[in-house]
């Protein structure tokens, strides 16, 4: 069966027996039915199919040959193996989400997914390697493009806006996202068995793509660490190179390493997130839950809440790569704080010189955090001030919600 063949069927049998209807403008959303439908009008208006349209437009253009990118697999001796790990959710839950004859043998502790194509075209049926998608990404940083006027540039990578005008971390055909300071648009994709990313770094000149045969690696950590290494030559990206105090000695260098949690670190929070979510912890602490800014997920982190002056805040222990405050920062603010029940916030980020008091509060009440920063507790406000701009705090607002 040819990949045209498999997605007129899909495409045939999806709208045959659902129903569809959009409310515009209240929500936003990843969609492959959106991309999907985009892609037959792209056929409508051209007259050709569209992995046609794209050979012609795209990839002629940027010399890229079928060898390294196209809509179908150019040598099935050369073509990598899709896998995913035996002992993990996705393999226990396979049979419901791919057809059984997709699901190959065991090889050690993975399970190997027989070759494929998505049913559809248009929202990932690209398949190729990382020169392939590099050569795509090399036209993206150029100074003029070879696929992109100025104008169509630019609305490409304009961030879209909801009904009421706000900002959303999307793109016409990017996610935006925050590493270490630094804002990227990247598009996350693998189809079963494989997950790859690609960045663009446009204040750097720089992208990026990795390319995985497991469906559960995690690319987003992994690009993060590596981009970290090309970008940190730059003085302008604002990487932090000194020394987590919380390592130096005690139990939490086992929770820690180099400002991120370990294996050990992130099971503990999961573990405290979700008993604050069913408020069976202190009250000082609570369950912040923000949209990941790569996988649109919702992620749960336990955080301490400081008091100051009336209103309540919340302190990044780990500096402005936590991911929580990257997160944060990618949604404009918007985040649930759940203890019991789930209440709607806007997490409003203080400038820092305005943080050292806050800094000061908080440390009072987050006796384990608190052990991330150079100073004591018993310090004066203005031994805050030296350190604040390294440690970020959002004010909680909450939010009116109308029944």
């Amino acid at each position: 069966m040819t990949p045209l063949t498999n997605e007129l069927r899909w495409r045939a049998s999806c709208f045959s027996i659902r129903s569809y209807h959009f409310r515009r403008e209240l929500k936003y959303g990843y969609s492959n039915i959106g991309y999907w439908l985009l892609g037959s009008i792209v056929e409508r208006a051209s007259g050709q199919s569209f992995p046609s349209y794209v050979g012609e437009h795209v990839l002629r253009p940027l010399r890229i040959a079928p060898q390294e990118l196209g809509s179908v697999i150019p040598d099935y001796r050369d073509h990598a193996k899709g896998y995913v790990e035996k002992y993990s959710w996705m393999n226990l839950v396979k049979r419901l989400v791919i057809g059984s004859e997709l699901i190959g043998g065991e090889e050690g502790r993975w399970v190997h997914l027989n070759d494929h194509y998505v049913n559809g075209a248009a929202f990932g049926g690209l398949v190729g390697n990382a020169r392939g998608f590099g050569k795509f990404l090399q036209d993206q940083v150029r100074p003029q493009s070879a696929l992109l006027g100025d104008a169509a540039r630019q609305l490409f990578y304009a961030p879209q806006r909801s009904r009421d005008g706000k900002s959303l971390p999307m793109t016409l055909g990017w996610h935006i996202g925050i590493a270490g300071g630094a804002r990227f648009f990247h598009m996350e994709g693998g189809g079963g068995g494989f997950h790859s990313m690609m960045r663009v770094y446009p204040s750097f000149g720089t992208a990026t793509v990795v390319m995985t045969n497991t469906t559960g690696f995690d690319v987003s950590k992994l690009l993060d660490a590596l981009d970290s290494r090309f970008l940190r030559r730059s003085a302008t990206y604002p990487m932090p190179r000194r020394e987590d105090p919380a390592e130096r000695t005690g139990y939490l260098r086992y929770f820690y390493r180099e400002w991120r949690p370990t294996l050990l670190g992130r099971s503990w929070s999961r573990a405290w997130a979700w008993l604050c979510g069913l408020g069976l912890a202190p009250r000082t602490l609570v369950t912040l839950q923000v949209m990941n800014r790569n996988s649109a997920r919702l992620e749960a982190t336990v955080l301490v809440v400081a008091t100051y002056e009336g209103q309540r805040y919340l302190v990044s222990m780990l500096g402005d790569g936590s991911e929580w405050v990257q997160n944060v920062r990618a949604a404009g603010g918007k985040a649930l704080i759940k203890r019991g029940r789930s209440h709607p916030v806007l997490l409003t980020e203080i400038p820092h010189r305005e943080r050292a008091p806050i800094l000061k509060a908080w440390c009072q009440v987050a006796t384990s955090g608190s052990k991330h920063l150079p100073i004591s507790h018993r310090a004066p406000t203005s031994a805050f001030e030296a350190i604040a701009r390294d440690y970020p705090a959002f004010r909680i607002d909450p939010v009116l919600v109308h029944e």
